[in-house]
Formats: structure tokens, sequence, C-alpha cells
């Protein structure tokens, strides 16, 4: 319709010029006005059509499937585009917690629905056990299994009894979002629990293959005591991993220091 309407606005101030070859004008302007009525038939010819085929993209926690089974009381099959209520059908897929948002894209037979997920992070635990996940802007999500593996550190400790405390919750995702840039991605698998001690108002990391602790004091300085970590375990695990590590101290910008048992 927009372009039908800039079409008939062109045709308008031709009209207003002073035509010194009318004859070409009168032409020119039938042209334009067929091609309008060409361009609005086929698309009112298009929004017609019935959808025949729907197909989900953009999914990697979320099955295919599962999105479809969202809308399966929605009627679409062999029904025209322009009949269609796109807003109620967005609305009942958002209305599962892992979509974001949605996307429709229309063939002339067929739809594809484009999901944009909130991708969990990492795993949170109450003081009873109960999990939960979170996504990388601190969004709680319901525990479920994936019908893929999925392999994320775990937050503990942010609450106090049943309360959640939702700045160090934050400050928890805040350090995992750190550790999953492209600079201190091999601490992201290396790092199986994030813990918050709130008498302290500090964190401790603790790794996947042996449950070492590492202090990390608060979340000052954060990407230089991580670079120190991470040069830590890539430089000098080889000369640590016959010993027994007690703790990992890297509470400081400018040094590392580790404690063994039998010291």
């Amino acid at each position: 319709m927009r372009k039908f309407g800039k079409i008939l606005q062109f045709i308008e101030e031709l009209s207003k010029k002073r035509a010194t070859k009318p004859t070409l004008l009168l032409k020119l302007s039938a042209i334009l006005i067929g091609l309008a009525v060409l361009i609005l038939l086929a698309q009112l010819w298009n929004s017609s059509q019935p959808i025949k085929s729907i197909s989900i993209s953009g999914t990697s926690f979320l099955s295919p499937a599962e999105v479809k089974g969202a809308i399966e009381d929605a009627s679409i099959i062999n029904v025209p585009k322009n009949k269609i209520k796109y807003e109620d059908l967005a609305s009942k897929l958002r209305g599962n917690p892992y979509i974001a948002e949605t996307y429709m894209h229309e063939g002339i037979h067929s739809l594809n629905i484009e999901v944009k997920e909130r991708n969990p992070v990492a795993l949170l635990a109450n003081n009873y056990g109960e999990l939960q996940y979170v996504d990388k802007d601190g969004q709680l999500l319901p525990y479920r299994v994936f019908h893929s593996v999925v392999d994320m550190p775990i937050i503990t400790g942010v609450y106090d009894g049943e309360k959640l405390d939702s700045a160090k919750m934050l400050s928890s995702i805040s350090i995992i979002n750190e550790i999953r840039t492209a600079r201190f991605s091999f601490l992201y698998n290396f790092i199986s629990e994030v813990h918050c001690n709130l008498k302290l108002k500090s964190f401790e990391l603790f790794t996947s293959d042996s449950g070492t602790k590492i202090l990390l004091g608060n979340t000052d300085n954060l990407q230089a005591k991580l670079s120190n970590i991470y040069d830590f375990f890539q430089y000098k695990i080889g000369n640590i991993k016959d010993k027994k590590v007690k703790y990992i101290d890297a509470r400081w910008a400018e040094q590392i220091i580790t404690k063994y048992d039998n010291i």
C-alpha cells in the first residue's frame, strides 16, 4: 500500500509541472497507474493465500517441536495470512519463559517463526538444593532437562535463608559473563562453581577437575584477577598437578598465591 501511495504522489507531482509533451506524460501516467494496480493486486492475492507449512528457526536449547507445540491450538494451517492474528501468536510463544522474542517471516504458502531464546549461562541453587537456570542478564528460568547436554557452572550461597540476594546473584552473573568472553573462555569449562560468602561479602570459585578453591574476594579489578587465574592455570598447572593444592588466593590484582596442603 505504501508503494501504491508513492506512485500516486509521483504522478500528482508530474501533473503539476508544465508538460512539453502531454502525450508522453499521459502514457507514462497510464503505465505507472497500471504498475500500481498490479502491485496492489499482487499484495492482496499474496495476503489471501493460506499457510500450508510452518517452520521454526533460531532454537538451540529448545526443540522446534516444543516451539510448535506452544501454538498447536492456534488456527494457522489452511488459514489465509490476512486472517491470522500474529500478535496473539507471538504472545502464545512468549508464554514460554525461554523465548525472549519472535519474528514472523511469510512465504507464499509458508510461515517461518524465528525464535530468540533466553540462553542460560549458569545454574542457581538455593539452600534446599532446588535448582533454577539464570541467563546472562540475571533472568531466572525454571529448571528443566534439555534435549542437548548443557554444561555450565553453578551459583551457590546467594540465598539468605529463603530470600535471594539479587545484588549478589547479579555479581555472580557478572563473574560468569566475564569468564565467558573470548579472552577467558578456557575458564568457563574449567570453573564448576561460583560461591558467594554472604558474611564476608566475597566470592570463591571452584575448579571442575579437583574442586580446588580459588579465593576471588569482591568483584573489584575483576579482569585483572581473572587474568592472573587464567595465566596460572594455563602455564603452571603442569607444575601443580601432582601436588595437593589447598586453595589459590587471587584476591589481589598484582599477584596470586598458592597454598598447598603440606605447607
